[in-house]
């Protein structure tokens, strides 16, 4: 009967121990999937600020584009209504890429769930892994 009782005992010690084991390792599991979820999140948010800075820099280079043009020697003996047209096309696709030209909160939530909630922060800064 002593051993029987033993034998029970030691079962019920391992089984918890394999259930705390168990426990632990879901936990590492969450944990690991909550620390890649928050490194997609802050790579999200890098790339839509890049892309931000991108769309801006393009725009730019679009109304640069657009007055050197506009002295180009061809125009000014002349107007080119052809010409007048096209700025007018440039500069409407310059205004659509220009993050300036929108709302702030569309210009930083443009990315759908990229911004982050308020009380989350995220070092920003590159990794030196």
């Amino acid at each position: 009967m002593r051993y029987s009782a033993q034998i029970v005992y030691e079962h019920r010690v391992e089984r918890r121990a394999e259930i705390a084991e168990e426990r632990e390792a879901a936990e590492r599991a969450k944990e690991t999937q909550r620390l890649e979820e928050i490194a997609a999140h802050r790579k999200r948010v890098r790339q839509h600020i890049i892309d931000l800075g991108e769309q801006r820099r393009a725009s730019q280079d679009i109304r640069d584009m657009v007055s050197a043009l506009s002295t180009h020697p061809d125009l000014i003996s002349r107007p080119n209504s052809q010409f007048n047209e096209w700025v007018q096309l440039a500069l409407s696709v310059a205004d659509e890429l220009d993050p300036m030209k929108r709302p702030l909160d569309m210009t930083i939530n443009s990315a759908g769930d990229v911004m982050l909630a308020p009380s989350v922060q995220i070092n920003l800064a590159p990794r030196s892994d």
